[in-house]
């Protein structure tokens, strides 16, 4: 597989499936405060967060990483509190699209790996 095309193609869908992405991540949120997202987040945490086996959705990725996001810009120990489960549903999401798990190392490349990395993510199959 050549990772540029891929990523090409990605690139390509981002109106479409950002738009899916908003629209899954809004179903599942619908009527929740933000409370009650932060503690669905936290029994997602509790329940995989060193499940490096099986699958991961889109909606159930995008469910998990906002919060995600949000905790790791708190310095140093944000970042270290989601490292794990950030790399345990990476591998899983990368295995639901059927890509190679190495592709989990693409942040290594400064800026560009981790938006390259995001964009696949965000991808639907």
């Amino acid at each position: 597989m050549n990772i540029g095309a891929y990523c090409k193609e990605t690139l390509d869908q981002i109106p479409q499936n950002w738009q899916g992405v908003v629209t899954e991540y809004k179903e599942a949120t619908a009527g929740k405060e933000i409370g009650t997202i932060l503690q669905d987040w936290f029994e997602i945490l509790k329940k995989d967060y060193l499940n490096f086996e099986g699958t991961v959705s889109r909606k159930d990725y995008a469910v998990y990483f906002l919060p995600a996001f949000i905790v790791s810009l708190i310095p140093v120990i944000g970042s270290l509190a989601v490292l794990l489960p950030n790399i345990g549903f990476g591998i899983r999401r990368l295995r639901d699209l059927n890509l190679p798990i190495w592709l989990i190392l693409l942040p290594i490349i400064p800026v560009v790996g981790v938006i390259a990395l995001l964009l696949v993510f965000l991808r639907n199959k």
